[in-house]
């Protein structure tokens, strides 16, 4: 089985410092076989891969009218503050695969009512390591089984320490592909738990005062 972190954020998101070769060595050491970096309405410069049995994916968490979307093996950028529907409609058009992220994290910009606007096949997130109430990610699994929807976790991780605090266990797989195409047909299982509460002051603060909070947020 491989162990994947299907959010995670990087120096390309306005409230995180990580480097990407950073990222990787932390992902590694944590036992993951694989990350998905995905920032706030940015691509990240990177280049996605598949190496050594280790998946790097590439991905964009994108704030619609309606809440935060994830899209993930994309290569171009998908603007913000469109619908739901026009932004899932761009996914698919370049080949994405759709996450509904924190969907019921009411305060953390969840797309709340988009599971049911979407028609394409999509996952959802239903164990975000950066829950603040135990209530979100319980409510997103219920929905998810009673809609039949397809589920994944991940970490949500702005610091190096967090990385793989939740993910998802999948099949063995020889490629991104392979692994994007076993998610969405609904053989991820989460698993992992929620980071303190304290966290969340680390993350907000730094999204305001980036530049003399990185060495504080990576301690």
């Amino acid at each position: 089985m491989m162990k994947i972190d299907f959010h995670v954020h990087s120096k390309y998101s306005s409230d995180c410092f990580m480097k990407i070769d950073k990222i990787i060595e932390t992902a590694k050491r944590r036992g993951l076989d694989g990350v998905a970096i995905v920032d706030h309405n940015k691509i990240g410069d990177f280049k996605q891969k598949f190496d050594d049995g280790f998946a790097l994916i590439r991905g964009e968490e994108i704030l619609t009218r309606g809440g935060e979307i994830i899209a993930l093996n994309i290569d171009e950028r998908i603007k913000p503050l469109q619908s739901v529907e026009k932004t899932v409609e761009q996914i698919k058009e370049i080949g994405g695969t759709i996450i509904l992220p924190h969907p019921f994290c009411f305060w953390r910009k969840g797309a709340v009512f988009a599971y049911r606007k979407i028609k394409y096949p999509f996952v959802m997130e239903v164990l975000n390591g950066m829950a603040y109430f135990n209530f979100e990610n319980d409510y997103a699994r219920y929905i998810a089984q009673k809609n039949n929807i397809t589920v994944c976790a991940g970490s949500d991780a702005h610091r190096y320490k967090d990385i793989g605090r939740a993910y998802t266990k999948l099949p063995d797989s020889d490629s991104i592909d392979d692994i994007l195409g076993k998610l969405v047909s609904g053989k991820g299982v989460p698993y992992g738990s929620r980071v303190s509460k304290l966290v969340h002051i680390k993350v907000f603060a730094n999204a305001f005062f980036k530049p003399a909070f990185n060495r504080w947020l990576e301690d």
